[in-house]
Formats: C-alpha cells, structure tokens, sequence
C-alpha cells in the first residue's frame, strides 16, 4: 500500500462521516505502507525506514531488520593517532535509534568513546581521555560501533585506526669532509667517516681563501 492509496483511504473515511456513517479505519497489524518518512505513514504507525515500511506504534515483532551504520569517518585522515590525542569519527544510520551508538576502541583496558547527535541520524563520538605512551598500545587497532533501533535490533561495524607514539629518527650515513683542491674547496660524503676536527676545517678555509 502507497501513501497516495492510504490518502484515498482517508478521503473515503471523510465522506463517509459526512454521510453519517462511521467506519473504523484501523489497518491490520500485517498490512504493508511503504514510507519516506513518519509523515507517509497513518496514525499511530512509524515508519521503519531501513524496510521502508511502516509499522504500528509498540508492534516491534514486525521489525526484524538492523540499523546500518554508514561513512566512518575518523577527524584524522589518514587515521594515525599521537600522544596526546583523541580519537573521535563520526557516521550516520538509516533510522532512528533507540539510544546512543555505543562506541569502544580495542585498548588495553578498552577505551569508551562519548557519542552525541550532531545532526538528524548523525553521530559524533570521541575518547573521554587522549592517548597516552605507556597506557596506550601501538599499533593497529580497531574501533567497534554498535546501535540499537527501536525494535531493539543491534547493528555493528567496525573501523581500523594505528597509533603511533614513535617520533621518526635520523640514522647517520657519514660525515662531511672538506678538502682543498687547486680549483677551491670542496666537500664529500664519507659513510662512517669522522667529522675533521675544527681547527682544521678552519685551516682548510684559511688556506683556500689564501689561494
């Protein structure tokens, strides 16, 4: 059944009242309304939109289908969390819930992230507390996302992070080593060499600046 035929419904319902009839327009529990939204569904129904379907207020049975989670977006793109940081994404569902995602990263204890609704079917979660070297692992982990419509069916997804606590490092290859050639001064790379000492770098200057 589409809303435009539960509109003629209605209408029927209007002009019988005007004639002195009164008929019951009370669907059966199994009947099918297809909706957008709870405005196409009759009275006391809602609309399940991940089914796209409406469905009587307190009749939960008929709904069987999860919540889906979509686009996980984390605030740091690529996802690789510091010292210091917190990890917070955010995603969008296809109904409305029941109450608020629960949101956990797979640390060592797990670690909750407080979720809000920023927009209509939009959620923001982020760690109660930044990460920290020493309490907090390296590596990949993962966050798990889960959400509960108002039938009580659970959906899940999850998403990859990395955290990084490791600064990047500078190996040595060598050291400079000035030299004095009749065309001026000059510098190579040596691996492994030692640096010259500075009196004789300051030698080396004096004697090109002589020539």
């Amino acid at each position: 059944m589409t809303r435009s035929v539960w509109n003629m419904i209605s209408a029927m319902g209007v002009v019988a009242s005007l004639v002195g009839c009164s008929p019951s327009l009370d669907l059966p529990k199994e009947a099918m309304v297809s909706c957008a939204t709870d405005h196409d569904c009759p009275p006391g129904w809602r609309c399940q939109t991940g089914a796209q379907r409406c469905l009587a207020v307190g009749d939960a049975s008929l709904d069987q289908i999860p919540p889906v989670i979509q686009e996980v977006v984390f605030d740091k793109v690529p996802p690789v969390f510091r010292a210091s940081e917190t990890v917070g994404l955010r995603f969008t569902v296809n109904e409305p819930l029941a109450k608020l995602p629960s949101v956990t990263l797979d640390a060592e204890p797990p670690h909750t992230l407080a979720c809000a609704e920023t927009a209509e079917l939009t959620f923001h979660c982020a760690g109660e507390a930044p990460l920290a070297a020493g309490s907090d692992a390296e590596g990949e982990h993962v966050v798990t996302i889960t959400v509960s419509d108002r039938a009580a069916n659970v959906g899940t997804a999850h998403a990859a992070l990395v955290v990084d606590f490791t600064p990047p490092g500078i190996t040595a290859l060598g050291s400079t080593i000035l030299s004095v050639s009749p065309g001026g001064l000059w510098s190579r790379l040596v691996p492994g060499a030692a640096p010259p000492p500075r009196d004789a770098r300051h030698a080396h200057r004096s004697r090109a600046h002589l020539r």
